[in-house]
């Protein structure tokens, strides 16, 4: 980008306050590209008024270049009061780029003021420009929805040294000017940028995950699954395949992201607890995911509630019958499992995504209180070659239908009782006052008959009764 479109009216003493020779700090480019190496990936962003986040190799604003009071341009969105500079937040999510394989990068906590629109939005890297690496695949994801798709990415005509691709432009005709590519309201929460490189020597590594795929799925092998989450003030488990937060990735202090929730206090991360129960696929049957001993704060709602797996894409598995289970009550039962239109390498299905209309958007398919004690997410899986006898389907109506059985045979049974001991009682009576009638054999005959119909319709009812169970 250039870099009078970068700082528009920063005045001198603006830029006085950077310290030039920080400079050196940058990692020095090879002139040429390392196919088997390691490079990282960069969000990038100016908004309408200049709150902005520069390219990775910008001399003034890049990476590890620092102000005189010891300010990181890179760590933080900066924007401007005059000649002031001012930290307008910005929490990133970097990527380190370790082959061939699909990656983001992201921002969010961020203040862009009143600003409606973007300038700017890309990735930068520390990639050497090469013609053997491609990106393709590019999304633009805001606030959880996606908002375009570039089948190959619009690689920046203005880039000296290193790879960089835009998704928003005002400047370059090519990528629609001020109207843009798409359209889109002003992210509040979260700017992420997807994208897939190829050109390597080698295919990133799925951190040893088990069942690992090579990218065509096994009918006859095993595989994984694993709940996903994210509550309303973003307290998260990501997807398995989640390239900063998710199975095998660790924070440099040691944190295993994938093993815990995850919430935030400004930009530091919090440990908000979570007890897994993640699933072995080993065949058809059927499996649940869940989670305990969590802590949500006062949130009332989840963004996002989802099953991930490491089972490529494909034709051949179908998942059914999917239950939405909190604090152990079956909230919504989806016939067939609402699978992911956005995933890339593996199935992934939803039960909660506010983003997205087809789930009924921000009210959801269900109405629920948010859980205390426990979530849990049950499904069918069929395609496999072989069936798993540990996975069968639990059999509630079995349990339910025998329960009512032994309650009918019990009322009939109180029924025969009943009806006995009332013809017994009838009769006696009967006999007692035969002798009372003077003359009257025809009273006898009416009250004999009255015994009889009362005797034959306890005999009846108790029959159909049987029939009928």
């Amino acid at each position: 980008m250039k870099k009078s479109k970068l700082i528009g009216a920063l005045t001198a003493a603006a830029l006085a306050a950077v310290n030039m020779t920080a400079f050196a700090a940058l990692p020095v480019s090879a002139a040429e590209v390392d196919l088997d190496g390691t490079y990282h990936a960069y969000i990038g962003v100016q908004s309408a008024s200049y709150t902005f986040r520069n390219a990775y190799d910008d001399a003034t604003y890049g990476y590890g270049v620092t102000a005189d009071d010891g300010t990181v341009w890179f760590d933080q969105l900066t924007g401007w009061d005059g000649p002031t500079a001012l930290n307008k937040g910005g929490n990133f999510t970097d990527a380190e780029i370790a082959g061939n394989g699909t990656y983001s990068v992201a921002v969010n906590d961020f203040d862009f003021g009143d600003d409606e629109s973007l300038n700017l939005l890309f990735v930068s890297t520390d990639i050497p420009l090469n013609d053997q690496i491609k990106i393709t695949d590019v999304k633009v994801i805001m606030d959880g929805q996606t908002k375009y798709t570039f089948d190959d990415a619009f690689m920046d005509p203005d880039a000296a040294e290193y790879m960089k691709w835009l998704a928003i432009n005002i400047w370059n005709d090519e990528l629609g000017g001020s109207d843009g590519m798409f359209g889109y309201v002003m992210p509040s929460d979260s700017i992420e940028l997807q994208f897939t490189v190829s050109g390597f020597n080698y295919d990133k590594a799925e951190d040893a995950a088990e069942g690992a795929s090579d990218g065509a799925f096994d009918p006859d092998g095993e595989y994984d699954a694993y709940l996903g989450v994210q509550s309303a003030s973003y307290t998260f488990r990501n997807a398995y395949d989640d390239a900063t937060y998710g199975y095998g990735v660790t924070a440099d202090d040691g944190t295993v992201w994938f093993d815990q929730l995850t919430g935030w206090d400004g930009p530091t991360a919090l440990n908000k607890g979570g007890n897994f129960t993640d699933a072995k696929i080993k065949g058809n049957g059927t499996y649940s995911v869940s989670v305990t001993d969590f802590d949500f704060g006062d949130d009332e709602t989840f963004n996002l509630l989802f099953v991930s797996s490491n089972i490529p894409l494909n034709d051949q598995v179908k998942i059914t019958d999917f239950k939405v289970i909190l604090d152990g009550q079956t909230k919504y039962t989806f016939d067939e499992a609402f699978m992911d239109p956005d995933a890339v390498s593996y199935m992934k299905w939803f039960a909660i995504n506010i983003w997205n209309d087809e789930l009924g958007g921000a009210d959801g398919m269900f109405g629920y209180v948010m859980p205390t004690d426990s979530i849990e997410l049950q499904f069918t899986v069929s395609g496999f070659n072989y069936d798993n006898p540990d996975a069968a389907a639990p059999e509630e109506t079995e349990a339910v239908t025998e329960a009512e059985t032994e309650a009918e045979t019990e009322a009939e049974t109180e029924a025969e009782t009943a009806a006995e001991e009332t013809t017994a009682a009838e009769t006696e009576a009967v006999q007692a006052e035969a002798p009372a009638e003077s003359g009257g054999s025809s009273a006898v005959v009416i009250v004999i008959v009255i015994v009889a119909v009362v005797v034959i319709g306890a005999v009846v009812f108790v029959v159909i009764k049987k029939k009928q169970s």
